[in-house]
C-alpha cells in the first residue's frame, strides 16, 4: 500500500527495490531464451550449407545433426531432433519466422546530437535482416564504406581519410549482434553514425 516491494528470502520478506526485482525476472527471461525448445521447427528450416561451413572448424566428418547436437543447439528425443531457438537465430533460412527483430539499422545523424521535430536530423542508410551469421556480413558491408571520408585538402586535392579504425568497428559490430538479448523481440540493434563519433545500440542490459 506505500508502494515498497518485499521479497520472500527463508522465513522473512525483505525490502527490495522493485528495479531489482524486474531486471532478476529480466535475466532469467533472458538466459533461458536461447534455450527453449522450438516444436515447430525442424532440421529444413535451417540452411544447412552454412551449418556444414561452420562446422568444418571442428571435424570435416561431423554431419549437421550432429554438429547441432555437439554445440547443444539441437536434442534428438528418440523419434526426431528438437530445434533450440538458438539454432534458429544462427542457422535459420527464414530467420524472420522465428524472430521478428533480427535485424541491424543503420542510421546517420547530421550534427553531434539527435533531434525530433522540425529539426529532425536522422537518414537511414540502410537495414540489413537475416540469421546472426548473415547479419555479420551484410552489415558489416552496410557501415564499411562510412568509416572513411572524401574531404578537400589544403593542396586543392580530394583526399579519402579514415576517420574510424576497420578492425576495433567490426569487433565492436559483432559484440553489439552476439551480446544483444534475443529476448526482447520488439527492438533490433541500431548503428547511429554522428558527426564525432559512433554508436552501436544493442538490446537488452549487462548480465
Amino acid at each position: 500500500s506505500k508502494g515498497e516491494c518485499f521479497q520472500r528470502k527463508d522465513r522473512e520478506s525483505v525490502p527490495t527495490a522493485s528495479e531489482l526485482i524486474r531486471f532478476v525476472r529480466e535475466e532469467e527471461t533472458s538466459r533461458e531464451y536461447d534455450r527453449q525448445f522450438i516444436d515447430l521447427a525442424s532440421i529444413s528450416d535451417l540452411d544447412l550449407n552454412l551449418i556444414i561451413s561452420v562446422s568444418q572448424n571442428i571435424s570435416k566428418t561431423m554431419s549437421p545433426e550432429k554438429f547441432l547436437q555437439y554445440l547443444e543447439l539441437a536434442e534428438f528425443d528418440g523419434s526426431r531432433l528438437r530445434l533450440r531457438r538458438a539454432a534458429l537465430l544462427l542457422f535459420s533460412k527464414n530467420p524472420s519466422k522465428w524472430h521478428p527483430r533480427s535485424q541491424v539499422r543503420i542510421l546517420r545523424v547530421k550534427g553531434t546530437e539527435e533531434k525530433t521535430g522540425v529539426n529532425f536530423n536522422v537518414t537511414e542508410v540502410g537495414e540489413t535482416n537475416g540469421n546472426i551469421f548473415q547479419l555479420i556480413e551484410s552489415s558489416w558491408e552496410l557501415l564499411r564504406p562510412h568509416l572513411t571520408e572524401t574531404r578537400f585538402s589544403k593542396d586543392a586535392i580530394f583526399k579519402t581519410q579514415i576517420i574510424y579504425p576497420e578492425l576495433a568497428c567490426k569487433e565492436a559490430l559483432i559484440n553489439g549482434i552476439t551480446h544483444r538479448d534475443y529476448s526482447l523481440e520488439g527492438r533490433g540493434i541500431e548503428l547511429k553514425i554522428f558527426d564525432d563519433r559512433l554508436e552501436i545500440l544493442s538490446p537488452g542490459k549487462l548480465l
